[in-house]
């Protein structure tokens, strides 16, 4: 008698447990959950190269576009570099030589060789006037290859100067200037310019895991912004295919159209709690009663019986 009392509490707790168990597990699950906008991006623009900062071109709170100067060091070598090789490029009184030196030979070429045909000129004469053509138009190549070369050199200053002016790489807001003109850039120190991406924004948020599986990259969610709880348009942009084993989320990154500068950065944010349906409860429910060792054991004592 005692013996069939035991094995009906034993019964009972099996089976209530996980029924609060799940209750649980449900609540956590398919709660609202809270979070922050943040910018989409946040980029510390730093220098190149070492240097002395000349100028700076923008101030805090300034809304610039992709490719804005943001600041410069000092140019004046990389200009006068870039001066020279322009100037180096552009002389064309070799190259003007040379041809016409080549010019020449070939006329005289052209005589000798109708002196040759009428007897006038021996072959000696037509041979050493064809080899300085060839000599005359050997130099007229090289000196378009140099000219070629200072086509890459006139780049390559450039490029160097190009080096010496910090550029934005996103659409966005600048939100500190860390550097004045006349302070020095090393590599240890090189960040000069914070920019912030503020459209779109994103959320970050941490998801249970059996929500986290409902949520797919470019799938389309409400979410309640600011204090008003005013509804915007999300799109999931990341789930992480991996669990924090503490607390069982997942992180799960929502990208928010921003393009009329509604929300700001920092608003509260919050994932709407969706209801579960009842097929996933009753399946969540008989999983947890199977996977219960106690369920295990009291069937087996039931069939022992």
């Amino acid at each position: 008698m005692i013996r069939n009392y035991l094995f009906l509490a034993i019964g009972l707790a099996t089976f209530c447990l996980p029924t609060v168990l799940l209750a649980q597990s449900l609540d956590q699950a398919y709660s609202s959950i809270s979070g922050f906008t943040e910018p989409y991006r946040s980029i510390e623009v730093a220098a190149a190269e070492m240097g002395t900062i000349s100028h700076v071109e923008v101030e805090e709170g300034q809304t610039i576009e992709s490719g804005t100067i943001l600041a410069r060091l000092n140019e004046d070598v990389h200009e006068a570099s870039v001066g020279m090789a322009k100037e180096k490029l552009d002389a064309r009184g070799r190259l003007h030589s040379a041809q016409a030196e080549m010019k020449l030979q070939y006329e005289r070429n052209q005589k000798l060789v109708g002196l040759f045909q009428r007897g006038n000129a021996s072959q000696i004469e037509v041979d050493r006037a064809h080899a300085q053509l060839e000599v005359a138009a050997a130099s007229v190549e090289a000196v378009e290859d140099d000219f070629r070369i200072a086509s890459f050199e006139y780049k390559r200053a450039l490029a160097q100067l190009e080096l010496r002016r910090l550029r934005s790489p996103i659409d966005g807001v600048v939100t500190r200037i860390h550097k004045d003109p006349g302070e020095f850039v090393s590599p240890s120190d090189p960040v000069v310019v914070s920019v912030v991406q503020l459209d779109p924004l994103k959320a970050i948020f941490s998801v249970p895991q059996a929500r986290a599986r409902e949520l797919a990259s470019g799938r389309e969610l409400e979410l309640e912004m600011g204090r008003d709880r005013a509804v915007a348009l999300g799109v999931v942009e990341f789930v992480s295919p991996t669990t924090d084993a503490q607390s069982g989320t997942c992180r799960v990154t929502i990208r928010i159209d921003n393009s009329d500068s509604r929300w700001q950065s920092g608003d509260v944010c919050v994932l709407p709690s969706p209801e579960p349906s009842g097929a996933d409860v009753r399946s969540a429910d008989l999983d947890s009663s199977k996977d219960n060792p106690d369920f295990r054991l009291v069937t087996s004592a039931k069939d022992t019986n």
